[in-house]
């Protein structure tokens, strides 16, 4: 029974190390240098992990580890050259930032496969790689996809061990596909180390990879930032349990400025139909600030439109 327990044991194992090896080559060290030591009560995080999306030298990676706005950025690759990285942009929202190294002339650089949205299952097992610790071999942690349409839809959440090491590694499935990019979550939406307290806490979070390659184009013009708060409440304190008839406007905010009021139900959001306050809040999520917004609301038994950027 032993030797059988044995061998069962070693053959799990073998899929996790295939797995690990077919994703390897795309995952890379970056180092950074200079800018701030601290960042409010953090100290600056120097090394982490990116993930190859481009072979003519694009990278992506989590924007916390260049919160502290470092003056060089150094980037190595999994066959050990290093190479100068610039930062091209950084996404505020869903904490991305995007790098891009000029390659020799005649060099490409091997990309990672993409998981379909469509195939992620909660209780699905998954990899969190890394490089940060070691530039010459990839952390691995095992876990499950514990949770999907987290922090407002924008992330999906694993057990597998998160640190400082991988953000920006990827979160991989057992067909070696990349399900997304590592980046911290918390409360604190305003500080950009939040979540980094969740460190090895068992709650990690990663932005599905289909999500970030669709943001790709708009993070090579510049830096992305969060839309601005609608600034209502509804009648739950827990938007999961609401409705999306407004129980309070605040002053001075978007909603205010576009006229919504107390009692206004909102019916849809860029055209799509809102049943619960945590639709209002994944439809906006889907935004940056200076996007369109579209609202169609009810008031008493007639229905309204307004169409407004988002910016206060």
């Amino acid at each position: 029974m032993k030797t059988l327990c044995l061998l069962a044991m070693l053959c799990s194992a073998f899929p996790t190390i295939a797995v690990r090896d077919q994703v390897v080559p795309c995952v890379v060290r970056i180092e950074t240098a200079g800018g701030l030591e601290k960042v409010g009560k953090n100290w600056a995080i120097p090394v982490t992990t990116g993930v190859v999306v481009g072979e003519d030298g694009w990278i992506l990676s989590s924007s916390v580890g260049f919160a502290h706005e470092p003056s060089a950025i150094l980037v190595c690759l999994a066959d050990g050259s290093r190479l100068p990285a610039q930062r091209v942009g950084t996404d505020g929202h869903r904490r991305l930032a995007l790098l891009k190294v000029t390659l020799p002339e005649g060099k490409t650089l091997p990309v990672v496969r993409v998981a379909a949205k469509t195939s992620f299952a909660v209780g699905q097992d998954c990899m969190a790689l890394g490089r940060g610790a070691d530039g010459k071999a990839v952390s691995l942690s095992v876990g499950i996809l514990s949770a999907v349409e987290r922090m407002a839809g924008l992330a999906i959440q694993t057990d597998a061990a998160i640190s400082p090491d991988n953000y920006g590694g990827p979160l991989v499935n057992a067909r070696g596909e990349v399900m997304g990019i590592l980046t911290p979550f918390g409360m604190e939406n305003d500080s950009p180390y939040s979540g980094v307290e969740l460190y090895d806490s068992g709650v990690g979070f990663a932005i599905p990879m289909e999500d970030a390659l669709a943001i790709l184009p708009r993070l090579k013009e510049g830096n992305l930032e969060p839309p601005p708060a609608l600034g209502v409440a509804f009648n739950h304190p827990n938007p999961v349990f609401s409705d999306t008839v407004i129980f309070w406007v605040q002053k001075g905010s978007l909603a205010e400025k576009q006229g919504l009021a107390k009692g206004d139900q909102i019916l849809r959001v860029n055209g799509q139909d809102v049943r619960r306050g945590i639709d209002v809040e994944k439809v906006l999520a889907q935004n940056y600030a200076g996007d369109s917004l579209k609202i169609d609301y009810k008031r008493q038994n007639e229905e309204k439109t307004v169409v407004f950027p988002l910016t206060l």
